[in-house]
């Protein structure tokens, strides 16, 4: 891409990061089969011992690949992403067997064969209806790419709009919102084409929340003097019946605790109806600068209650550390999933998971928000408390500090205020 080789680095930095750095935001837990993993991973470090001596250098320039591939796919470990490594692992046994005849007679098709059929069969454990098949249907795609292009591009353009229609405003917000700038939060852009809004992107498009580093450099989009005018909030429903889902059994306000805070500090509500709430950037802070209220080490799974306070935000910076164990097996496989439990004043117990690198820019404690359409959009918690599925790979205490926004003290402000 650009005639550049260096993009080469530049995209091997990136698929580390995100194989690697980010791999905590991206993982799920399904059931492995970790006898055929074992097979699968025994027939790959086999290779400079079975052929020793012999010429492996292919396998040395492949290695590095075939590690991002592996943590890709293992990450995620949805089929779709695990069909990529079974690709790519036969290509990589295709390059071996081509590039070293001399590989052990015997060998030169067992290691091979019992390592792809160790990764099927755990194929099939993540997905028993699994079936691994290619088809070359693409083919008759090309065909009105080629012969008829410009009908072609106009029908999916035509299709593309009846799609994006249903994500139309009324007039009267639209009518309001004008040529103002305004950014969809956190992921439906087809508002933009759809209303064809004056649409101010902030740096990351996809509010995911890798990591807190990522997080620190989006919540600079929604300051006062970067921010849009206007902010589209879509909303989603999450497990327990709130507007604040986000992906896999996240909060959402705690995807970008840094940003999610500057939206509340910048803007107020101006529109609300069931799919979305409008805010509109304010004229002075909601908030005060935040404040460590106090700093305490707990153990996991220990019930820890919140501090008391009002007419403010609460948050709970949290800083976990793995051991040497639990850094081994990030680095080769991926991290462990953590969670964190809210019990409410009302009894209630909601549990949500959480990334620790994120969670450092604080957790979100009180107010609860549940949602902006009901005449009470929040509940209190008086506990919370962390749990992880892996505590042999973290230190048994976890620093928690308390941090606390005060609301300013003004007349036009309330926590979550509406202008009209």
């Amino acid at each position: 891409v650009g005639g550049s080789v260096f993009y080469l680095f530049d995209y091997l930095e990136r698929a580390f990061l995100y194989s690697s750095v980010y791999s905590s935001a991206m993982a799920l837990f399904p059931q492995n089969n970790w006898v055929a993993l074992s097979v699968f991973i025994l027939s790959i470090i086999s290779i400079p011992f079975v052929n020793k001596g012999k010429k492996i250098t292919p396998y040395f320039l492949l290695i590095i690949p075939l590690y991002l591939m592996w943590k890709h796919a293992m990450i995620r470990e949805t089929i779709i992403y695990y069909i990529q490594l079974l690709d790519f692992i036969i290509l990589f046994w295709g390059i071996i067997l081509i590039t070293a005849p001399s590989f052990s007679k015997k060998l030169y098709y067992v290691i091979p064969l019992f390592g792809i059929i160790a990764l099927y069969v755990n194929a099939k454990t993540l997905d028993n209806e699994f079936s691994f098949s290619k088809n070359i249907s693409g083919i008759s795609n090309l065909k009105p790419i080629l012969f008829s292009f410009n009908s072609h591009v106009e029908r999916f353009y035509k299709s593309s709009l009846t799609n994006v229609s249903v994500n139309e405003v009324t007039q009267e917000v639209r009518k309001e919102i004008s040529d103002k700038t305004i950014d969809i939060y956190p992921w439906d852009f087809s508002y933009i084409p759809a209303n064809e809004f004056n649409w101010k992107p902030r740096r990351t498009f996809q509010s995911i929340g890798f990591s807190g580093r990522i997080d620190k450099v989006n919540s600079q989009s929604f300051t006062r003097e970067n921010g849009p005018e206007f902010l589209l909030f879509q909303t989603k429903k999450d497990t327990f019946g709130g507007d604040f889902g986000s992906i896999d059994y996240r909060l959402l306000l705690n995807v970008e605790p840094l940003t999610s805070t500057q939206l509340y500090k910048n803007y107020n509500i101006f529109r609300v109806n069931k799919k979305y709430t409008l805010f509109k950037k304010n004229k002075k802070d909601n908030f005060k600068q935040s404040s460590i209220l106090s700093e305490i080490k707990i153990n996991w799974e220990e019930w820890l209650g919140t501090p008391q306070v009002i007419d403010g935000i609460l948050k709970a910076r949290v800083f976990i550390e793995r051991n040497l164990s639990g850094e081994l097996i990030q680095f080769f496989y991926k991290d462990a999933g953590y969670y964190i439990d809210y019990q409410l004043m009302s009894g209630k117990t909601v549990t949500y998971r959480f990334i620790p690198s994120v969670a450092e820019n604080g957790v979100w404690i009180n107010p609860m928000v549940i949602s902006f359409k009901k005449e009470i959009p929040y509940e209190q918690v008086v506990k919370i408390r962390f749990r992880t599925n892996s505590k042999f790979r973290v230190k048994d205490k976890i620093n928690v500090q308390w941090e606390f926004y005060e609301k300013r003290n003004l007349k036009e402000v309330s926590l979550f205020h509406y202008e009209n």
